[in-house]
């Protein structure tokens, strides 16, 4: 599909579909079975302010998005694995009430690649945070988050290794590289700082060149 407008939600029930140079009225969700979707320079636009519900405007597994532009829903992107999102900017995200919302959110999952985006979380006190990677459903393994500007949230980063209940679920070849984290919204990137949750002592976990916008090292904090 290339050049179209979608007027509605593209729920993909088949391998290996490929949507170009579009703008999608609507959310794009993939799940099992079907793999080797490939989104590239597309919009995909959501119902903005007072939006109650918390749909992604991206999800869930086996997918590759290059070039997005995400903005008006819940949350940016949710996926459990098999997932890229990469050259995208995911911003505006609708929130409401009570609920928690970030541009990507996972809660575990194997191979996700999050590489030079401009993730915006919010100013409100229900943004959770710019990337909210939640090892409540499963560990994380093979992640890698590289290249990215974050700004907003409660914190603007979880990193996947939640201390609180989750020691069963450790999370394994997480890396953070060479990212920057913004003040656009708050001093400290989000509300409560840049990043909790970091487990520096699972397997293979790396943080690595993560700064401040004027170059300052950001450190990792569990």
């Amino acid at each position: 599909y290339d050049g179209y407008a979608f007027a509605g939600d593209v729920v993909v029930r088949a391998n290996n579909v490929t949507i170009r140079n579009s703008v999608v009225n609507g959310r794009i969700a993939i799940d099992l079975p079907y793999s080797g979707l490939l989104m590239q320079r597309i919009e995909i636009v959501g119902p903005g302010p007072g939006y109650v519900s918390k749909y992604p405007g991206l999800g869930f597994v086996n997918f590759t998005c290059d070039a997005c532009d995400i903005h008006g829903w819940g949350d940016g992107m949710m996926t459990n694995g098999n997932a890229t999102i990469t050259n995208s900017w995911i911003h505006d995200i609708a929130a409401s009430g009570e609920s928690h919302n970030q541009a990507i959110l996972s809660l575990g999952g194997p191979n996700i690649t999050i590489t030079n985006n401009r993730l915006t979380g919010g100013p409100a006190y229900n943004f959770t945070a710019a990337v909210s990677l939640l090892n409540q459903g499963s560990a994380f393994t093979n992640t890698l988050v590289q290249g990215n500007l974050f700004d907003g949230g409660g914190y603007c980063v979880y990193a996947g290794g939640e201390p609180k209940g989750n020691a069963a679920r450790p999370s394994s070849n997480v890396r953070f590289l060479d990212n920057t984290f913004g003040n656009a919204l708050y001093a400290k990137c989000g509300s409560y700082g840049a990043v909790t949750a970091f487990d520096s002592s699972g397997a293979g976990n790396q943080w690595v060149n993560n700064r401040w916008l004027d170059g300052t090292i950001v450190p990792p904090a569990l």
